[in-house]
């Protein structure tokens, strides 16, 4: 796939207006083209077709494409990933980890929150991949580990989870204590009882803001 042909049919639609408004939302972390995500899935659906018809993840593709000064660029490459999430394999975990520890984000890491579930929900060995992550030094890996469970509701492996919640208590940093709220909150759908109970058991050490999100829907127990 040639990357720079991409990038020059996304230019051909930049706005420098919405790169601007893009960037400040991302608080000048990343460079953006200015691309409209409608307009980005557009121009780029005859390169995701041509990904997904290898068959596999070309990851020194990827790895060009976080390279890349262009955030739009990163977010292609992880829907690259995503389109072929069923080839991948535990062996793949390095690669992911790396993707989380490079130009580190809520917006990439959001997404590759969805890739993780999906791989360590089809080989469970990885849940001991995880629990290694939930401790790691990278706030944003801990991150992905506490949030990789989001959307999985009745699927969702409640010993792991309270595990990697568990090794989190404490933490001053914002975006792991939004993550214990969100996970609380998604799992709350599925069994309000448990995640009261959760939140009633570790009051002590669960950050103000874990509380707030993660018992949100929960008032009318409590």
């Amino acid at each position: 796939m040639d990357l720079g042909e991409l990038v020059e049919a996304l230019k051909k639609e930049s706005s420098p207006v919405k790169a601007g408004k893009m960037r400040a939302y991302m608080r000048r972390r990343f460079e953006f083209l200015g691309v409209s995500t409608v307009h980005r899935l557009e121009i780029c659906k005859p390169y995701a077709a041509e990904s997904l018809a290898s068959g596999a993840v070309d990851w020194d593709f990827i790895s060009d494409c976080w390279l890349s000064p262009w955030r739009e660029i990163q977010y292609f490459a992880l829907e690259c990933i995503y389109d072929l999430r069923d080839t991948l394999t535990p062996e793949c975990m390095p690669k992911l980890k790396r993707l989380i520890e490079v130009k580190p984000w809520w917006d990439t890491n959001d997404a590759i929150d969805s890739i993780i579930s999906y791989v360590a929900l089809k080989y469970p060995e990885l849940n001991k991949t995880l629990l290694e992550w939930s401790k790691d030094k990278s706030g944003w890996v801990r991150r992905v580990a506490i949030c990789h469970q989001l959307d999985r509701r009745g699927k969702t492996n409640r010993d792991l989870l309270t595990r990697i919640i568990d090794n989190n208590l404490g933490s001053t940093e914002y975006y792991i204590n939004t993550a214990i709220g969100r996970s609380l909150r998604e799992y709350a759908k599925h069994n309000p009882d448990w995640v009261l109970w959760y939140i009633n058991t570790r009051k002590d050490r669960l950050n103000s803001v874990s509380v707030k999100e993660g018992s949100a829907d929960l008032q009318d127990k409590s």
